[in-house]
């Protein structure tokens, strides 16, 4: 059962591996124009392409094994990976002299790195698109560090920024910056406030149809909503040794004003499994930080309302992202059951009161 299981594995890792290789091979030949010539090949897992014989930052980064299950597999896999080189042809009219591509999780983009000039090239899709990421980045570069714009081609549909090599740091001392950042923010934009219970109401109502209703719940409607980055975590963070920079601005919007900092709590907890954040939040420790925050906006801070104020980021959040049920029980659910229990509690007192 084991050996048939294990087979039925590799055969979808070479079909993976042959699929992917057939899509790259047409992403480099679009893409020739931006690329430096030489041999082009795949990371294992297909999400990366890069100029073979080049000293390569991002390589380090990002190539990891599929199977991981014994050498021998591994080597098979990687000779099938090998068969796959793309052919890129040196001339005088390249465009930029890239040496590593990404895909966006999206397919919309590509991203390509040229890392000896310290210049990192995105091409889009969309170019309605192009000028809507230009327009939030400039919103952005307001308040925040961002990366700079050194080229932007609208008839072809990409921009070239500054490439800042991404250092590891400590998320709690990026939380602890962008804190700071972010009351600034508040208080600059603080005339902007607006209000939506009607919409609240409604996103309440779906929230309560996947983890279940509560007097707690229904405390969130009237909150109020400010512009926000949308997606503020820790890969949305670049960090060079010095500064802290934001990147990413697709799910720019107006929402509950504190989205932004309970997002990066959000994120530690369920995508890098560090709860951190999210307890010392719940225990009151960032509260002084809170109180600035509501200050900023003309509002009091109420401590008693900490869950109630995560709960609202919890609303907003399952309505912007496309989760399945079950993944929303599992995340949301589990997360509300661990650390806001008197979401719970004070469910079941309202179905006892109604019992009786």
């Amino acid at each position: 059962m084991k050996l048939l299981r294990n087979i039925r594995l590799f055969i979808g890792w070479v079909y993976k591996i042959i699929c992917v290789g057939i899509r790259n091979r047409n992403i480099v030949k679009a893409h020739r124009s931006f690329l430096k010539g030489g041999t082009y090949k795949n990371s294992l897992t297909g999400d990366y392409i890069y100029e073979k014989s080049s000293p390569s930052y991002l390589k380090a980064q990002t190539f990891s094994s599929l199977s991981q299950c014994n050498n021998f597999i591994d080597m098979l896999l990687n000779l099938l990976v090998d068969l796959f080189m793309y052919r890129v042809r040196e001339n005088g009219e390249k465009k930029f002299q890239g040496t590593e591509m990404i895909l966006s999780s999206s397919k919309t983009e590509t991203k390509i790195f040229s890392i000896d000039n310290n210049e990192v090239l995105t091409k889009y899709k969309d170019v309605e698109k192009l000028k809507r990421v230009e327009l939030d980045k400039k919103y952005f570069g307001q308040f925040f560090n961002v990366p700079e714009t050194k080229t932007v081609n609208i008839e072809e549909c990409y921009v070239v920024e500054k490439f800042i090599a991404h250092k590891k740091f400590e998320p709690v001392n990026a939380f602890s910056y962008f804190s700071e950042v972010l009351i600034n923010y508040l208080y600059a934009i603080r005339d902007t406030i607006s209000y939506d219970e009607a919409g609240d109401e409604k996103k309440i109502k779906k929230f309560s149809n996947y983890v279940g209703d509560s007097k707690m719940l229904h405390r969130v409607v009237g909150l109020p909503k400010l512009m926000v980055h949308g997606d503020f975590w820790n890969f949305n963070v670049i960090y060079d040794g010095r500064k802290y920079y934001l990147i990413d601005y697709e799910k720019k919007g107006v929402r509950f004003f504190l989205y932004d900092y309970l997002c990066f709590i959000f994120s530690e907890y369920t995508l890098l499994n560090n709860n951190r954040l999210l307890k010392t939040y719940l225990s009151g420790g960032f509260d002084e930080t809170l109180s600035e925050m509501f200050g900023a906006i003309g509002c009091r801070f109420n401590e008693k309302m900490r869950e109630v104020y995560f709960l609202a980021f919890l609303v907003e959040i399952l309505n912007e992202r496309p989760w399945s049920k079950v993944l929303s029980n599992e995340l949301v659910g589990g997360l509300l059951r661990t650390y806001l229990p008197k979401y719970f509690q004070l469910d079941e007192e309202n179905n006892s009161n109604n019992r009786s």
